[in-house]
């Protein structure tokens, strides 16, 4: 019976979490994109999309390294099936499902009854933030069950005395190194813990401390000799989480990881984890850990934990059980390094062990006791399955609803509505290019994992991808056609041109334009000014009376190797420091510079010409002459 029960729940489950996972979220984000491309190389070719084989570490962007547990988890799908959203979220549903079973043997293992481990299943399943993140192909939740797994296997082996379950104990937190970021301090500190139970139970000998310590290092050692051959893993992770007012750099300033200054810094970070109206009212999070419904978990958990805490303290205290709320306690430790409150992706270990606490707040309502208090507190119980289910039920229609429509543009956009036109109007016999802006964030990613999905990757080696410098419309077939982002600089400056007509705009669910679908015209006109221009920029202010004049904005480029390009009759200004304008056929620009002065002049193909202008701005004068030349 309680085999059929658990498993009614995870079917249950598995139906809530599969339920129209094409279309919610509604579109494959950036890191979703990267993982399933990393994926679907590894399934074809046994190499990454930067030509190593089997690699341990996968670089998605310039110096972003993911961790390859979720990208090996996905290949094996990717290898029999095309990479449909589905397909490419299916392997974080399994490890939400068996996040699910797990709590309910871990609640059983620590002595609570077979109604309160199945209701740990109900709760995990019900959670709001699980939920979301296991419909969501990133690896945040890929962690959860290396750490389950340990707790279990170290109950086990402290019982049985089994060395190999020492071992595998050890080896489960290893191999959670593989899984998430946040794993890296996770895992450690739960060997640290793992070595604090077994003083504790009284455990004198060496032997389970070197078992669990042999299955760590053995798991881990791939690894470490992995990051010692290929440092550049290792030196993106501190550049890419470097920039948070504390050195993460643990190999060579590690005083300045375990420093007061630090835990006085993180105090406040570590802390909002824990904050009630963030847990059980309103998860004030990024949009793919919420749909600001409900907190992280659903309110009835605000009864249920307090219950279970005093459950734990009083009736159930034992090494395993004050061992959960260990646990709980350095959950949110890897996402405090980090200053920015609230992101329970970072801290998803949260969710099953406050879980476990809210099972044994359901364990002592179902305790057994006088009939006169009996049958309240079962009453008690069901009331608080009901409240859960009830706002479940409200939380999941609007998940499946609205959520759409307000998460669309943080999934990076209507991408298939852009892509769709393009590839019905291009035949695999289609001699045409087809042209997309650099301007429009990881597009060549997107655009790939879509060809791959509708299986016409011979679109790959017909496309090409520019910049506002680069593009020169004489020389694209009439009828191309050119993607651009909605209202970004590229779309603006074709709108003003013959030489392309905007044939379709896209938008997001909720009606905000995504992106521009450009068509080359037959327009053969020639832009005589076209070309790059070296400029030279001196500015004078006179400071007004009560007004301080402004500086130019510095960079290691500008203004010392500033230019000016002229592309189809529109200049841009590398630095920024002209606003972008036509150029006519006379050559006459009119424009505003960076102060927000007007700025005047006619380009010449020849020899040196100026583009200067004055007036009055923040309450100063200023004085703006660029020297411009150009260079081919």
């Amino acid at each position: 019976m309680r085999r059929f029960a658990i498993a009614a729940v995870v079917a249950a489950a598995a139906i809530l979490y599969t339920a129209r996972l094409n279309e919610v979220p509604p579109f494959l984000s950036t890191d979703e994109t990267a993982i399933a491309l990393q994926a679907h190389a590894i399934a074809t070719t046994l190499h990454d999309e930067n030509g190593r084989f089997l690699p341990l570490y996968f670089q998605m962007y310039e110096n972003a390294w993911f961790h390859p547990g979720l990208v090996y988890a996905m290949a094996p799908v990717l290898a029999v099936v095309r990479p449909m959203p589905w397909a490419v979220r299916l392997p974080t549903v399994l490890i939400a499902l068996g996040n699910i079973f797990l709590v309910y043997v871990i609640a059983r293992r620590l002595g609570a009854s077979i109604a309160a481990a199945i209701g740990a299943a109900v709760i995990l399943t019900l959670t709001p933030a699980h939920l979301l993140h296991g419909r969501l192909a990133c690896d945040y939740l890929a962690p959860i069950p290396c750490v389950l797994a340990w707790f279990i296997l170290l109950i086990d082996a402290h019982r049985t005395q089994a060395s190999w379950r020492f071992v595998a104990a050890g080896a489960a937190l290893g191999l959670g190194l593989y899984t998430y970021i946040a794993s890296m301090v996770t895992m450690p500190i739960c060997v640290g813990l793992t070595y604090l139970f077994l003083l504790a139970t009284g455990a004198r000998s060496i032997r389970p401390y070197a078992l669990v310590t042999a299955g760590f290092v053995v798991a881990v050692l791939p690894l470490a000799v992995y990051l010692v051959a290929v440092p550049q893993v290792y030196a993106g992770f501190v550049a890419r989480y470097g920039g948070t007012s504390v050195d993460l750099d643990v190999l060579h300033h590690p005083r300045a990881v375990f420093s007061a200054h630090l835990v006085a810094e993180r105090w406040p970070i570590y802390r909002s984890f824990f904050e009630r109206s963030f847990l059980f009212e309103r998860a004030e999070t990024h949009v793919m850990s919420s749909t600001y419904t409900t907190g992280v978990f659903l309110k009835a958990l605000k009864v249920l934990i307090p219950l279970g805490l005093w459950q734990i303290l009083v009736n159930r205290r034992t090494p395993f059980t004050l061992l959960l709320l260990a646990v709980l306690l350095v959950s949110p430790v890897a996402a405090s390094l980090i200053p920015e409150k609230y992101a329970i992706d970072r801290a998803l270990l949260l969710l099953p062990t406050l879980v476990l606490v809210a099972a044994f707040g359901v364990d002592w309502l179902l305790m057994p006791r006088p009939s006169f208090v009996l049958w309240p507190a079962r009453a008690m119980c069901l009331a608080l399955l009901v409240w859960m289910i009830v706002q479940f039920d409200g939380f999941y229609r609007t998940y499946q609803t609205d959520y759409p429509t307000m998460a669309a543009f943080w999934f990076d956009g209507n991408h298939p509505g852009a892509f769709d036109p393009i590839i019905r109007q291009h035949r695999p016999d289609d001699p045409r290019f087809i042209y997309f802006s650099k301007s429009m964030p990881r597009i060549k990613d997107h655009w790939k994992l879509y060809l791959l999905r509708r299986g016409r990757t011979d679109l790959l080696k017909r496309t090409i991808y520019f910049s506002q410098q680069d593009i020169h419309l004489y020389a694209v077939r009439p009828g191309s056609l050119l993607l651009t982002g909605a209202d970004d600089p590229v779309e603006r400056s074709f709108l003003r041109m013959p030489a392309v007509r905007a044939v379709e705009h896209v938008s997001e669910p909720d009606g905000t334009p995504s992106f521009t679908i450009f068509e080359r015209t037959t327009w053969s006109g020639f832009d005589r000014f076209d070309g790059t221009y070296s400029a030279a920029l001196e500015v004078t202010c006179t400071p007004g009376a009560e007004a301080a004049c402004a500086s130019i904005p510095t960079t290691t480029a500008c203004p010392s190797s500033e230019t000016i390009t002229v592309t189809n009759g529109l200049a841009v200004d590398s630095c920024g420091y002209l606003s972008q304008s036509d150029v006519n056929d006379d050559g006459r620009y009119v424009g505003v510079s960076n102060f927000g002065t007007p700025v005047a002049g006619t380009f010449s193909t020849r020899g040196m010409f100026l583009l200067s202008g004055s007036g009055v701005s923040g309450g100063s004068r200023y004085e703006v002459t660029f020297r411009v030349a150009k260079r081919n």
